[in-house]
């Protein structure tokens, strides 16, 4: 980890690397001015507010901030799950906003790992078929062997056949995360991976999270505890959808400081 830094600005933030050091074509996830509004009867909700970062491959990205403040809408918008009402992003090279959903859809399975709190896992499909289900869908069926290698790698060899409900929820993640393993992702989008964990099972689903680094992934992740948030290179704040703090390598007290300080003003 670095020194810790804070980095504040009056009405919000607009950095095209977020603080990030390197080289421009290491960039592989962009946002420049994403908003996107929710239409409701009462009035239009802005979930997120000029929000401008930049991630680089094999770098770990937290993203904090009070309940409501947009953190997980930030994510959906990046992966082209939401569509932004306004702005760029730019992921793998891809303009997301402009893209069909033709396009984004082959993105997603090619390009991108998804882990999120629920393990979005096939519920009648083993894990040795969860994690290989994507490049099938892609038309492009992994290898049996990479399968189960992907699966050895999470410490999970001996629950090729094991379908979700016989296993715990932190082996249920470790699917998830080999799934992200075997496409060899630009990005990994992790939305509160380890929520409904234990914090032993926590603690293995990090060490995967790093190891995704390691090999260049970009990793984005939502997270509400400060402890889980000190091992990435960077936590970023948000406030009512706008970016307004960033802490670098902080411990778990710095970064718990800051978010104490956000909900104070929010």
């Amino acid at each position: 980890m670095v020194e810790t830094q804070h980095c504040t600005r009056a009405g919000g933030w607009a950095r095209d690397a977020a603080g990030m050091q390197g080289r421009d074509d290491d960039v592989v996830l962009s946002l420049d001015g994403v908003t996107h509004v929710f239409e409701t009867e009462a009035a239009p909700v802005r979930a997120v507010d000029d929000v401008s970062a930049a991630f680089r491959r094999g770098t770990w990205t937290a993203i904090m901030g009070p309940s409501g403040s947009g953190k997980s809408t930030l994510l959906y918008c990046a992966a082209g799950l939401i569509r932004a009402t306004a702005g760029r992003i730019l992921l793998d090279g891809v303009d997301v906003r402009a893209a069909s959903e033709r396009r984004l859809t082959a993105l997603r399975r090619q390009r991108l790992g998804f882990v999120f709190q629920d393990f979005n896992l096939v519920p009648a499909l083993t894990a040795e078929q969860n994690v290989g289900l994507p490049a099938r869908f892609d038309g492009r069926p992994a290898a049996d062997e990479a399968v189960r290698g992907a699966l050895e790698r999470v410490g999970l060899g001996d629950k090729l056949r094991s379908r979700p409900d016989a296993l715990s929820g932190g082996q249920r993640q470790r699917v998830a995360i080999a799934r992200a393993l075997l496409a060899r992702p630009a990005v990994v989008i992790a939305d509160e991976p380890t929520g409904a964990l234990d914090s032993r099972s926590g603690e293995v689903v990090l060490r995967e999270l790093t190891t995704l680094t390691a090999e260049g992934s970009a990793v984005v992740m939502v997270t509400h505890d400060p402890v889980v948030a000190a091992h990435a290179d960077r936590t970023l704040f948000l406030i009512d959808g706008r970016l307004v703090d960033e802490v670098a390598g902080g411990s778990p007290a710095t970064i718990a400081g800051t978010l104490a300080d956000l909900d104070t003003r929010a």
